[in-house]
């Protein structure tokens, strides 16, 4: 039986510790724990609070990927409009605001292939 103001260990967690003082979630937080931490009660809520070792290292790798490309893009798209790029791929882009039924692919003719959107 815990004692007040302290953390029950076969209990869910995050209900603990909204109750604990300042001073008592020191001292509850560097201690050892014995038990695998619960934070919910609830079965279906706790399964989400396990992950693999590896998805948070993916995840940063996965949305640095995504910024990057988005900046790589974001500066393509400027280049097209400012007319410092020149050639097909311009061209295609300015179909683009034109035209709605062609140039779907702002910045490739990638997505237009798929599509079948070429001209």
């Amino acid at each position: 039986m815990a004692t007040p103001g302290a953390i029950d260990e076969d209990k869910p967690l995050l209900a603990q510790l909204a109750h604990l003082s300042p001073a008592q979630y020191q001292d509850w937080l560097h201690r050892t724990s014995r038990a695998k931490a619960r934070f919910f009660a609830s079965d279906s809520l706790e399964a989400l609070t396990h992950v693999k070792w590896f998805v948070p290292a993916c995840a940063s790798g996965v949305f640095a990927g995504v910024l990057v490309g988005y900046v790589a893009y974001d500066c393509m798209h400027y280049l097209m409009h400012s007319g410092r790029l020149r050639g097909r791929l311009r061209t295609r882009h300015i179909h683009h605001h034109f035209d709605d039924n062609v140039a779907y692919g702002i910045s490739s003719p990638l997505l237009d292939v798929l599509l079948r959107t070429n001209r």
